[in-house]
């Protein structure tokens, strides 16, 4: 059986990780049979990141590439019937979520301090304490990873203005019900679910999660992706 690689499970999210989460979701929807691994902390991806698939002695890292492995090995379709311009406009945001979005996420969740208290109580915390090394460790690594992205020197700010400019910029494109183009589900959806799901559900106060939780648009289909969506959640 593919075992699936996440990072952590909390808040009732898949994962933690938007980039697992729609992984693990477009097995789901593909009906793939597979276990569903956690590792946290010291990972054995071949990159070091998360999440990765293991099928038999082959190992295939990085979401996007898991995902064509799959649609390959499988033969999957699905997505034929969505308009070569909406494939252009999906392609678009989706790489403002994964290279934009992405790392004022991160900057939330282990930089800003309001943030980092929360992911300490909830995910670096056990009965001896909270885990200081392993939360430095990885907050050092978040660190390089947005600065190498322009942050270096910008106020917190800033920072969130960055994120809300994006969102807004994907709520104007937004229907008002439905799916992103329609009425079927498409991959997209689970790519902009996962993304928006991992603001909106992680208690965090800060200027995202106020955007998306104001969003009459984001949380509407927030709402509609999660009761439409087959076993959106793992036991």
């Amino acid at each position: 059986m593919l075992k699936l690689y996440l990072c952590q499970k909390a808040w009732d999210l898949i994962d933690i990780n938007p980039y697992g989460m729609k992984t693990a979701l477009f097995m789901q929807r593909h009906a793939i049979p597979h276990a569903v691994i956690y590792e946290p902390s010291n990972n054995s991806s071949p990159s070091g990141q998360l999440p990765y698939l293991v099928d038999g002695d082959h190992t295939v890292t990085d979401s996007n590439s898991i995902i064509d492995y799959l649609i390959k090995k499988y033969s999957l379709k699905g997505d034929e019937h969505v308009l070569p311009q909406n494939q252009s406009v999906a392609l678009l945001i989706q790489r403002v979520l994964e290279e934009h979005l992405y790392p004022v996420m991160l900057y939330s969740r282990i930089v800003d301090p309001s943030g980092l208290a929360v992911f300490k109580r909830e995910l670096f915390t056990d009965n001896n304490g909270i885990h200081e090394n392993k939360v430095n460790l990885i907050r050092s690594s978040i660190l390089d990873y947005i600065h190498g992205r322009g942050f270096k020197g910008l106020q917190a700010e800033m920072i969130y203005q960055r994120g809300v400019d994006d969102l807004k910029a994907i709520n104007q494109l937004m229907p008002n019900s439905g799916y992103f183009f329609g009425e079927k589900l498409v991959a997209f959806d689970i790519i902009l679910f996962s993304f928006l799901a991992n603001i909106h559900q992680v208690p965090l106060t800060n200027s995202l999660n106020d955007y998306v939780a104001n969003s009459t648009k984001m949380v509407a289909y927030l709402n509609y992706c999660e009761q439409h969506l087959q076993n959106i959640h793992y036991n």
